[in-house]
């Protein structure tokens, strides 16, 4: 009797941690946020302005979140790098780039983001921030895959 006993209690011990491991993740602060699904290195594979699609190849091809720093390159070659902040309860998502070197150094890019599962898009403006997804105007209108880890 004691050992079914033993049984039992292992058993639903086993099923009780699957049940309650998402309500363990939310309390002990482990949710991913916006900040941590943006990390890593994203290939743009389109790129509109003015309303004109651009399929590449382009410069600022590769664009690598890392922390709260960006950093842009053409090839190999460092085109700019900046540090950047999220908005996520802003609607739409904001995303502002404070340029520290390269092609960027002293700009502040205004932009607005979403990303979904592993697509990145982001329009950017540089005199004000775009209010929807469209690169028919002056926002720049890019769209980035997540690139593979090496």
């Amino acid at each position: 009797m004691t050992r079914s006993l033993l049984v039992l209690v292992f058993v639903a011990g086993a099923h009780a941690q699957s049940l309650w491991s998402p309500l363990l993740t939310v309390a002990t602060g482990q949710e991913k946020t916006d900040k941590d699904f943006i990390q890593g290195a994203w290939r743009c594979v389109t790129f509109e302005k003015q309303g004109k699609v651009n399929k590449g190849p382009f410069i600022g091809e590769k664009w690598v979140f890392k922390d709260k720093d960006v950093i842009v390159y053409h090839k190999d070659e460092i085109r700019g790098q900046g540090t950047f902040v999220l908005d996520p309860e802003k609607k739409p998502k904001t995303i502002t780039i404070t340029g520290t070197g390269g092609d960027i150094r002293g700009m502040t890019v205004l932009g607005i983001y979403r990303i979904e599962k592993n697509t990145l898009t982001l329009c950017n403006g540089f005199e004000e921030r775009p209010k929807e997804f469209s690169g028919a105007g002056k926002p720049l209108l890019l769209t980035f895959e997540r690139m593979k880890s090496e």
